[in-house]
């Protein structure tokens, strides 16, 4: 799409940008009209073995409202890497 990263030293900028603050984004960069948050779920040893992810139609859910629902997410992630450590 017109917003994909496709520049080498952009792309490395984002990922380091994600991993520091631990959301990942999709602001109709993989599919047009799609937005996107995403954040990791972690195993004991505190490595990602997984993302939970919020999406939906630009439309209806703009990146700054999908940032909105990381806290939730952040939770439920928290959760579910408990529910694998017990």
């Amino acid at each position: 799409t017109p917003n994909t990263i496709t520049d080498t030293e952009a792309l490395l900028v984002e990922l380091e940008r994600i991993r520091d603050i631990g959301v990942g984004t999709d602001d109709e960069e993989f599919i047009e009209g799609m937005t996107a948050v995403a954040v990791p779920l972690l195993d004991t040893n505190g490595r990602v073995v997984g993302t939970l992810a919020c999406h939906a139609p630009s439309v209806r859910m703009n990146l700054e409202v999908a940032l909105g629902h990381v806290p939730a997410l952040r939770q439920a992630a928290e959760m579910l890497s408990a529910e694998r450590s017990e």
